[in-house]
């Protein structure tokens, strides 16, 4: 696991290997060695064209370093760009007076085409709008033919939400100074470069709350070999209350995502208003089902089915319900009843912020929140802006109080958990599609009903769903994929998992 810094951690550290080094200089001049040293070897040719960034501070220092080490191993071709202002650090000031290259000031002497171009114009202290001016300068400076590095995150990103500060440089490669920073993969950041990689220059983690980015290699050894000496018993049940007139697709993806998991959980049931079976019925042998109380299509509260699913492992609720005060009431009676984990998805979440969040207080179950941005915004009763630009912060504060675990879904998934966060980033456009909800939480009830509640659980879920997807944008594109072909795609995932394990 990595960690993934705020901005002023990331800045923290930096002032304290500043005072380490007793030398403002000697940072800057790490990062920029580190970085010429990445390029060199991925360009080695000394004829190829650099076009440098450069800013008036921090990230524009770097950017100085890397082209006077360019410029010092004999590469013909390096040009600094750096737009006249009169607000220029000392440090990037002195960078700038030892490069001895050619320095041009006006977007009119740019090129068309470069081999490479560095953007070293904004780091991640960029936390104000860009001017119209700048919003034009990388416009243009977006059209420019080139292979594009950024040093620590694309100009126009900020580092700790992500949002585009009016306009970002887009970049093939971003190079983050030692760490990734949660900016490189909320809202627009994700979408600002093509890879990602660190550069070492030296610096240790020195926080204790941060976000954790699991690699590819630590979920290899999550699907155990199965014992011999098991049963259908052994690896747990699942109940889904699910479905509705209007929306019968949801509960029936829900449990096929489940039951694609080849080494899933024992038993899966389907609880659905009872006029609804006949759409169910015989569509996969493998599911029970049990019926509830209905309305008109729509499940009403029935206390009687409800004590019937309590021993289950894992209930899910909320796809395709719709929202209503029986949908809220059976809510609550399983917060009040259940004892094991309660899953809690798309309708179950509206349920609660149209009737009320607080009965998440009085619960004797363990309870998973899977909303995506715009639900989570009414279940905190925080405006969209807020949630996308504090997501982390207001993530932790609703689990700490109301004591759950926390998906919440976007491009990338945080997880929270007690004092724990976490990141995925598996995944693709293509799930952004009806549907793709409904399988993870048919995913994760699987999971938990099999290793249980913790994060680790909810981690492997949105990493399976993130890569199933990724499996089937591969063989379809990413505009055909449908939730059905994602399940398609899950038993390939984990044998993939059991294979590199091994």
């Amino acid at each position: 696991m990595e960690p993934i810094l705020s901005v002023k951690q990331a800045q923290d550290i930096d002032v304290y290997f500043i005072a380490c080094e007793k030398n403002t200089l000697a940072l800057m001049e790490k990062a920029g060695e580190a970085l010429f040293l990445k390029i060199q070897a991925q360009f080695p040719n000394l004829n190829t064209s650099f076009l440098i960034l450069a800013g008036n501070g921090g990230n524009g220092g770097d950017a100085f370093v890397l082209a006077r080490h360019l410029f010092e191993h004999h590469y013909q071709n390096v040009i600094v760009y750096q737009p006249i202002s009169t607000h220029q650090s000392n440090e990037n000031q002195i960078n700038q007076q030892r490069f001895l290259g050619k320095i041009i000031h006006s977007l009119d002497q740019i090129q068309s085409s470069y081999d490479v171009m560095v953007d070293g114009l904004f780091g991640i202290g960029l936390n104000r709008l860009l001017t119209q001016e700048w919003i034009q300068r990388i416009s243009f400076l977006n059209q420019i033919k080139a292979y594009k590095i950024a040093i620590d995150i694309p100009s126009g990103i900020h580092g700790d939400h992500g949002n585009a500060m009016g306009a970002y440089l887009f970049c093939d490669i971003c190079y983050a100074i030692q760490f990734k920073k949660t900016g490189h993969f909320l809202n627009d950041g994700i979408d600002s470069y093509q890879q990602i990689e660190t550069v070492d220059i030296g610096e240790k983690n020195l926080f204790e709350d941060v976000i954790y980015l699991k690699n590819e290699q630590d979920y290899g050894d999550f699907f155990k070999k199965r014992l011999h000496n098991t049963n259908k018993g052994s690896y747990g049940k699942c109940a889904f209350i699910s479905g509705s007139k209007t929306l019968p697709g949801a509960a029936l993806l829900s449990s096929l995502a489940y039951a694609a998991l080849k080494i899933g959980t024992g038993y899966a049931t389907l609880c659905i208003p009872s006029s609804l079976y006949e759409i169910y019925a015989l569509h996969h042998p493998e599911l029970t089902y049990v019926l509830f109380a209905d309305g008109n299509g729509n499940l009403s509260y029935d206390e009687e089915k409800l004590k019937s699913i309590l021993h289950y492992e894992v209930i899910t609720i909320g796809m395709g319900l719709g929202v209503s005060k029986e949908i809220y009431q059976t809510i609550q009676y399983l917060l009040t009843h259940y004892e094991h984990t309660l899953i809690i998805d798309a309708d179950g979440l509206n349920t609660l912020s149209q009737f009320g969040v607080e009965i998440l207080k009085e619960k004797k179950c363990k309870v998973i929140l899977t909303p995506h941005l715009k639900e989570f915004s009414r279940l905190s009763a925080q405006p969209m802006e807020r949630v996308k630009t504090e997501s982390i912060l207001l993530a932790k504060q609703f689990v700490k109080d109301y004591d759950v675990l926390l998906i919440l879904k976007s491009a990338v998934s945080l997880i929270a958990f007690q004092n724990e966060m976490y990141i995925n980033t598996a995944g693709t456009p293509a799930l952004a599609k009806a549907g793709s909800g409904d399988v993870l939480s048919g995913i994760l009830s699987g999971i938990v009903s099999i290793y249980g509640y913790h994060a680790n659980s909810a981690l492997m879920a949105t990493y399976l769903l993130g890569k199933a997807g990724e499996k089937a944008a591969q063989q379809l594109s990413e505009y055909s994929v449908t939730a059905t072909d994602v399940i398609a795609c899950i038993p390939m995932i984990i044998q993939e998992l059991q294979k590199d394990a091994h």
